[in-house]
């Protein structure tokens, strides 16, 4: 059986490449968007072989709606909340001496400059972790809001087909909104780390 720290780096290493991978299928379909919009050139080039961009465009799409779902919903094996539980059940990970011990086995020299770097380490607390919990709520409130049944309806299953109900789904969506959840979920794979 694994550790608590073993069982926490499976589930941070999951999170990461579920992270990455959905931030980067959006800024890829943003910045494709961003590259063609409004120039007719790239525009009419882009044109020359549709069913290629189509494609590629529909694929980043449906692939971080994906992601989102895995991150997000509660049936997901490896979602936002087992991550945290994981973290929050084995706060001992956290602590200054399991760090130092993590250290001295990455660094052949980690007795010059453990010390020093340990004096500005931070012990996440009880409160931490609800307040993380907190803001995991704001965001799986959003995505349940407005990006749930598009991944589940749409993109997981296509249970959606009609063109004015799948309008009426994305009218919900806003790409300011995806970035700030993506930034978000980044930043906690950072605090993590």
């Amino acid at each position: 059986m694994a550790s608590p720290e073993q069982q926490f780096v499976r589930e941070i290493e999951v999170f990461r490449t579920e992270a990455q991978a959905g931030a980067q299928f959006l800024y890829a379909y943003i910045s494709f968007n961003s590259i063609i919009s409004g120039k007719r050139k790239t525009y009419n080039e882009v044109n020359k072989t549709p069913l290629f961009w189509n494609t590629t465009i529909g694929s980043l799409q449906t692939s971080f709606f994906i992601v989102l779902g895995r991150i997000f919903d509660q049936n997901s094996k490896h979602n936002i909340d087992k991550l945290i539980k994981t973290a929050q059940d084995n706060k001992e990970i956290f602590s200054k001496d399991a760090l130092a011990k993590r250290k001295k086995e990455q660094s052949h020299n980690a007795d010059e400059w453990l010390d020093d770097y340990l004096k500005s380490v931070y012990e996440p607390t009880a409160k931490d972790f609800r307040e993380l919990r907190k803001k995991v709520r704001k965001f799986r409130k959003i995505y349940e809001s407005n990006y749930r049944d598009i991944r589940h309806k749409i993109y997981a299953h296509k249970e959606v087909s009609d063109t004015e109900e799948m309008k009426k789904l994305f009218s919900k969506t806003n790409i300011r909104e995806l970035q700030k959840v993506f930034v978000f979920i980044n930043s906690l794979y950072g605090m993590c780390q």
